[in-house]
């Protein structure tokens, strides 16, 4: 519920003003000349959110330069609190990650996820950070050239060792013409994206909801925006939850080199969660993979195909019976001494592979590249690359090579100067209420130790560990330990401090 449309901020407007702002029009970027921000209420089109109010916040494109006229509008929507104005906290927030994911796809799904007791206190705030769903200013006319076929193109081997800074020369000679593309198609939107930008649409987002702080709940990338908030506007938040968080002063660099390890760390967390012999049946079949392929009639699998599903994947627990599938069935089909039960293998494996493909994530590209390269400086070199990828390849997997190569390079072809952050930190500092942090040990989207160095830096805050591999934890697992730790926070700002672990919760089966 909006408390009050207190006004056009630091102008001393009423919101009777809010009108003069023009409704949602077709074009992504409109002008404003005094305003700073305006919000006008909009038609809840999504059936998924009857009972929602729906508005769209009208704010400055560039909120490092407020006499640029062109503005963005972030669609959000509101479901109001369901007790007396004297029972209700506040406003409760989130993100839920990619960069690039709608929060208003997820609003009336996550909403319904929260505990009853949140559900009636607080309101519930969802909304679409700017380029993203309903959001503006969009990218547009990215990806409509084809790929160029790089002078020097290198082709993996489907088994073997791979050389990576010829994999990585190839790679940024097929993708930077691209980046470079839809950057000059949208000078007046891709440099505008970032989470700079994006933390104070969320500032005055609360305060044209006449809210005095945030409950803010970061999953993923939304940790990113959980953190530089909190450091912007550190009095601006009642709680908030970091879940599946990002190091503090995350780089190209860093982000690359997370990888070197972060999926050995994955292998044997998953291995450890099905016995006693899954360990080593999973590290057998990844090895056995690099040396020889998988034959499938007059086909051939190889670890390109395999790996590929398995360790994106790994990261969410409901994959996990896919991801059993591929590893039981492709130890059988590798290993086994008779034909026909090898074959069985092949096809529990390739059954696997085909769930493992449905639940793969297909945000777009261009998006999260021109996001995270406003946020992400210290691009490594091609030689530093090749080394990284080749440490992570001998670590674990080529998968992880290749994984620290696409990182790596990932800002390529893309100015150096587009990157607006806060500055590193060196030491701890101190927020009014400290945050809840939480880590899964085997996550390979935002591994461990970034959770555990950014609870460092916040004073403090308590830090979660999860002896698994979830990628974003709360009400995401059956994890009472976790859940009931958060809820209780949201709900009374108290927290445990210090350092807790909780075990693995499996899913219900059925």
């Amino acid at each position: 519920m909006v408390k009050g449309l207190v006004g056009l901020a630091g102008l001393g407007l009423v919101a009777g003003l809010l009108a003069a702002v023009p409704a949602a029009a077709e074009d992504s970027l409109e002008s404003t000349q005094e305003a700073r921000w305006s919000l006008e209420e909009r038609d809840c089109d999504d059936e998924s959110l009857d009972g929602w109010e729906c508005y769209t916040l009208v704010v400055p494109r560039d909120w490092d330069n407020l006499d640029d006229t062109l503005t963005a509008r972030i669609a959000m929507a509101v479901k109001p609190a369901t007790v007396t104005a004297r029972q209700r906290i506040g406003a409760m927030t989130f993100n839920p990650g990619g960069p690039g994911e709608s929060g208003l796809a997820l609003a009336s799904a996550i909403h319904g996820q929260l505990p009853a007791q949140m559900q009636r206190r607080f309101d519930f705030v969802a909304w679409d950070p700017r380029g993203i769903g309903l959001s503006t200013p969009q990218l547009s006319g990215c990806g409509t050239e084809p790929m160029p076929v790089p002078e020097n193109p290198y082709e993996p081997p489907d088994t073997g060792p791979v050389d990576w800074r010829a994999f990585a020369m190839s790679y940024v000679e097929s993708v930077a013409s691209a980046r470079t593309d839809c950057f000059e198609r949208n000078p007046d939107v891709a440099p505008y994206l970032g989470t700079w930008q994006v933390i104070h649409d969320l500032d005055a987002m609360r305060e044209a909801l006449g809210e005095d702080r945030w409950n803010y709940w970061g999953m993923s990338y939304g940790t990113r925006i959980g953190y530089w908030y909190a450091r912007e506007f550190p009095d601006r938040l009642r709680t908030f939850v970091l879940d599946g968080s990002w190091p503090a002063n995350l780089s190209l660099r860093t982000w690359a080199g997370m990888d070197t390890w972060s999926f050995a760390y994955a292998t044997e967390q998953f291995g450890s969660q099905f016995g006693k012999k899954m360990p080593a049946k999973f590290n057998r079949v990844l090895k056995a993979l690099n040396r020889r392929v998988i034959v499938d009639g007059d086909d051939t699998i190889t670890r390109w195909q395999v790996m590929p599903l398995i360790f994106p994947n790994i990261s969410y627990q409901n994959a996990y019976p896919g991801i059993v599938d591929v590893i039981n069935g492709a130890y059988r089909a590798l290993f086994h001494p008779n034909a026909a039960k090898a074959q069985r293998g092949v096809q529990r494996m390739k059954r696997g592979l085909e769930t493992l493909e449905e639940m793969t994530d297909e945000s777009s590209e261009f998006n999260i590249t021109m996001i995270n390269c406003s946020d992400l400086d210290g691009r490594p070199s091609l030689d530093s690359i090749a080394a990284m990828a080749q440490s992570a390849s001998e670590n674990n997997t080529v998968y992880a090579g290749n994984t620290v190569m696409t990182k790596g390079t990932f800002c390529t072809g893309l100015p150096e100067d587009m990157v607006r952050k806060p500055g590193n930190i060196g030491r701890p500092y101190t927020v009014p209420t400290p945050p809840i942090i939480i880590n899964s040990i085997g996550d390979t989207r935002t591994p461990w130790w970034g959770g555990k160095q950014i609870s460092g830096y916040l004073a403090g805050s308590t830090f979660i560990t999860y002896e698994g591999t979830q990628h974003v934890t709360y009400l995401q697992t059956p994890s009472t330990c976790i859940n009931d730790t958060v809820t209780r926070y949201f709900l009374t700002t108290r927290a445990p401090g210090g350092t807790l672990t909780c075990a693995y919760a499996p899913l219900p089966r059925g």
